[in-house]
Formats: C-alpha cells, sequence, structure tokens
C-alpha cells in the first residue's frame, strides 16, 4: 500500500476546490438556503438520499490523464458552467451539486464534488467501494483504492461537502516527488526468526524521517501490532522469538511528520520442526549422512544407520587374549566403548566422525525391524545394502561379543533378528549409527 503526503492532496484540492465553491455559490447564491427552509417546512433533515449521492460521485469518476473534450461528453447529468484553460465546472440538472475538473498538461489530473450540507451525508460509507480509508489530517479525511488508483479527499467548506479525487500518482505532482515504499521478500527464514527488509525513496530531503517495519499473524496490521525499532541505514531488520510453522504478514512503513507511509505487504512462513520418518535420509536427501531406522518424539529424534557397511572386519584381533571393556549395554551402544583402532569394528565407526559409535544388540534388533525401508533408500541412491551378521558393541565375554542377523529376508539360514555371540577375531559386517 503506498500512502502519498496529505498535504500535497490537500494542496491540489484547495485550489481547485476554492474556485469551484466560489464559481458554484456565485451562479446559485440561494440554493442551499431555500432549499434548507423547504425541508423544515416538510419536517425533513435531508432531501437526498444515499443511492443518489453513491451515484452522483460514481458518475464523475473517469480515467486519469483523459481530455477536457472526453469528460465533457461523459457529463450528460450535468450543465457545464465554467470553461477555462485547464479548468471546467459542471452544475447538476436538477440539483444543486456542482462537479469540478482540473487538468495539467491536457490531462485530467483532479475531481471533485460539492454537495449541500443538507444532504445525507456522504463521509465514506457512501464513497465508492474499494476505497479504504487512510486517515484525517487538517480536518480532511483521505480514503485510497490502488486498483483505481485514486486518492479521495472529503472535507466541509461552508455549506458544502467537499470530495475530491486525484491520482496516486500524477504527474500534476512532478515537482512534488513522491514517497515510495518497498516492502522486500524475506530471507534467511527459520524456525523461529527471518529477515526483512525494504527500500524508501523520496525522502532524502526529510530528516525526521522514521523506518520500521511492522509484522503480525494477521495482514491487517490492528494498532496493536508488532513493530521494529527504527530501522538502520541498511533498512533491514531479523525478527526474532517467531513462532514455528506460521505465516507472518509484515510491510515497511515510514513515519515522517506522524504520517505513516505504507509499502506493500508481503509473508512470509516460519519452518516447521523437522520431523522424519522411517527410511527417510537425515538430514535431507540432497547431502544425507545416514538414513533413519529409528524414531521417538514423533519423529523429531530417532537414530540412523551409516550409508556405507563394511563386510568383513574383526572385533579384536586375539581370540584368547583379547581385552574386555566391560560393555555390558544392550540398548544404547554409545554407552559402550571399544578400540579405536580403525582397523577394528569400534575405530571404524568412531572414524564416521563426531556422534557416531558401534550399535548395541538391541540397536541391531532394532535396525533389522526396518531394514525393508533402510535398504529401499540406499539402493535408491547406489549405496550398498545391510545383509548379513553385524558386530555389536555389546560384549558376551573377554573374548567374545554379540552379533545379530540384520536381513530383510533371512541370512544363511539365520532369520533377521537372531542374535547369538561369536569369538572377536571373526569377521563380520559392521555398520556405525547416531542419534539425532
Amino acid at each position: 500500500m503506498k500512502k502519498h503526503s496529505f498535504q500535497y492532496i490537500i494542496m491540489l484540492f484547495s485550489i481547485l476546490l476554492t474556485t469551484a465553491i466560489h464559481s458554484s455559490c456565485s451562479d446559485s447564491p440561494d440554493i442551499a438556503e431555500e432549499e434548507s427552509i423547504e425541508n423544515n417546512e416538510d419536517g425533513n433533515e435531508n432531501n437526498g438520499n444515499s443511492s443518489d449521492i453513491e451515484e452522483s460521485i460514481s458518475q464523475i469518476i473517469t480515467e486519469w490523464g483523459e481530455s477536457a473534450g472526453y469528460v465533457i461528453a461523459n457529463m450528460q447529468n450535468y450543465d457545464m458552467s465554467v470553461s477555462e484553460e485547464d479548468f471546467l465546472l459542471f452544475n447538476g440538472k436538477g440539483t444543486d451539486r456542482s462537479v469540478s475538473y482540473q487538468f495539467h498538461e491536457g490531462g485530467l489530473c483532479a475531481a471533485a464534488i460539492l454537495i449541500p450540507t443538507t444532504d445525507v451525508q456522504t463521509d465514506i460509507q457512501l464513497a465508492p467501494e474499494g476505497y479504504i480509508y487512510l486517515g484525517n489530517q487538517e480536518s480532511t479525511a483521505v480514503y485510497m483504492n490502488q486498483d483505481k488508483n485514486t486518492f479521495i479527499t472529503a472535507y466541509r467548506e461552508d455549506a458544502y461537502q467537499v470530495i475530491g479525487f486525484t491520482p496516486i500518482v500524477s504527474s500534476a505532482f512532478e515537482n512534488l516527488p513522491p514517497i515510495i515504499v518497498t516492502t522486500n521478500a524475506a530471507e534467511s527464514i527459520g524456525y523461529t526468526s527471518a529477515k526483512v527488509s525494504g527500500t524508501v525513496t523520496g525522502i532524502e530531503g526529510a530528516t525526521n524521517a522514521k523506518i520500521y517495519v511492522y509484522y503480525d499473524m494477521l495482514p491487517t496490521f490492528p494498532a496493536e501490532t508488532n513493530k521494529t525499532a527504527e530501522l538502520g541505514s541498511n533498512l533491514s531488520v531479523t525478527l526474532s522469538g517467531l513462532e514455528m510453522g506460521t505465516t507472518y504478514y509484515y510491510c515497511t512503513t515510514v513515519c515522517i511528520d506522524n504520517i505513516y507511509y505504507y509499502g506493500n505487504t508481503n509473508s512470509f512462513t516460519t519452518l516447521k520442526e523437522k520431523t522424519y520418518a522411517i527410511g527417510d535420509f537425515y538430514p535431507n536427501a540432497t547431502s544425507p549422512e545416514g538414513v533413519v531406522f529409528y524414531i521417538e518424539d514423533g519423529g523429531k529424534h530417532g537414530k540412523i544407520v551409516s550409508l556405507d557397511n563394511e563386510k568383513r572386519m574383526k572385533w579384536d584381533t586375539n581370540s584368547i587374549g583379547c581385552q574386555y571393556y566391560g560393555n555390558t549395554n544392550s540398548v544404547d551402544g554409545s554407552r559402550n566403548t571399544m578400540s579405536t583402532s580403525s582397523s577394528l569394528v569400534g575405530g571404524w565407526c568412531y572414524n564416521h566422525g563426531d556422534g557416531w559409535y558401534c550399535p548395541a544388540k538391541g540397536e541391531l534388533i532394532k535396525l533389522n525391524k526396518a531394514i525393508k525401508e533402510v535398504n529401499a533408500a540406499l539402493s535408491s541412491k547406489g549405496y550398498d545394502t545391510i545383509d548379513g551378521f553385524f558386530w555389536s558393541s555389546t560384549e558376551y565375554a573377554n573374548n567374545e561379543a554379540y552379533i545379530v542377523c540384520v536381513s530383510a529376508y533371512g541370512y544363511m539360514g539365520y532369520t533377521g533378528g537372531w542374535s547369538g555371540n561369536n569369538t572377536k577375531n571373526q569377521n563380520n559386517s559392521v555398520c556405525a549409527i547416531k542419534k539425532f
């Protein structure tokens, strides 16, 4: 939405409408007085009606920039009373209403209708549909319709109510550069924050201009809406403390002398907290670290298995004198401690990076339950699928550890999920897992 300075509009109409009022009054000086007397005798407060006045208002609206000849040809319900250079005045046939037009360089740049105050009061309730009330300036109500590219100003002058029209952008204002406020698209949209910015032109000489961003979950921006602190020279600000997965509306706003100029309204939606399903790539399919095989908290947290797996690897190298680490945890392999040698199972898992470890026996059993979804994801990107006996980090004795058959259709006569113990210097498969 754009607001141009009310003062500019009022200045233009003060010239146009003062001429119109004086001309109208000189042509029919006693109309308002006579009409008022008639109304009092009849006991009526008004001699007009809302639909009649609304029709009168609608009749004078035409295309901005049209010639005087075009306007005259379309004023069938009015008689022309004054024709001067760049100015026309019409009186309504059978009414005491007057309409004035002003031209700039041959093109229509302003219009006004004068209605006696004894008629039904018009104000915004009777203005053509689609006009938005912008506020009052010096007892003048101002309205706007962007689609029609038109401002309306309404005020009272002696015995008349004056309703004026002017384009939002007119060549009549060529020496008064308009203030143009633009709201840019949001950037860096996160879960609870987003960066918004705007551009402003036409305020170069306004030393008291203040620029803000209004934002809210509603596009109407009520009076109590959120307003950022005054923006710096880069005209951008990062909104924080927002709700996840929520649409926000925002617009850049300039305030000069308590007059507000609004930019267009844009919107953005903060990110929802990411949730995962079994078989999803983590953190995404574009650059995955692994495949989800277990979830909790509605998919907000869980465990992933590595994209690769090693088919032949030893837990330890000495079947009799193996070191016993005391790895008794069978549900959380991150609590078990293993050798960091890259040639052994533990080191192979740790070398995947921070947070990766050799799964406990129970974690391999959970992996087996999701193996079809996991293997489908792995094969979709050309990775080796998981199938065989896999080492766990859970020890059975000093020289033995548990293995689990992880297989979609069984392996060497064993069904998926079977577990047993094997000497640590035997070769079995290994995969790494990680929590998220």
